[in-house]
């Protein structure tokens, strides 16, 4: 009389001398699928227009003077904030290990700031000003006067 193994012995038995059927993780990283969301990187081309902040539904994007902040764990990556950004300034990455024990981790990218050559106070961001001066074809010096020295200059003129 034959010996019977239960059906769960045998296939133990036949799966303890195959290779694993998944990625050794976390020593290999998993590929990631093509168009994957991944957290959320604004770089150098930001202009600080506040169009992704409009755009987000999570309200997870905030603009400040000198930066703009992405909280990693609010964010739902629904991808309206790369959709509606002018200048393409924000992405998707390929990551996917962003869960942190932060809740208030957030990606921050700070600008760089010009100064007034008048009273040599910090007052917009860089970027933008190097763009509209490109738009306009005008020299960057017409933008770097800060808005209460412009109004200094203007009432000055008019009396």
């Amino acid at each position: 009389m034959a010996l019977k193994i239960p059906g769960i012995i045998k296939d133990a038995l036949e799966n303890v001398f195959r290779k694993p059927a998944t990625i050794e993780y976390p020593k290999k990283k998993s590929p990631v699928p093509k168009g994957f969301r991944g957290r959320i990187v604004i770089d150098d081309k930001c202009i600080s227009c506040g169009a992704c902040v409009r755009a987000c539904p999570a309200r997870a994007i905030t603009l400040e003077k000198t930066k703009i902040s992405v909280w990693t764990l609010r964010c739902i990556n629904c991808g309206r904030c790369v959709e509606v950004c002018p200048v393409k300034a924000i992405n998707f990455t390929e990551e996917y290990e962003i869960i942190s024990g932060d809740r208030n981790e957030s990606f921050v990218h700070n600008y760089r700031m010009v100064k007034c050559r008048v009273c040599g106070k910090e007052f917009d961001n860089l970027r933008k000003l190097e763009m509209m001066a490109e738009k306009t074809k005008q020299p960057i010096e017409n933008f770097t006067i800060c808005p209460e020295c412009k109004q200094k200059q203007a009432a000055e003129v008019n009396k």
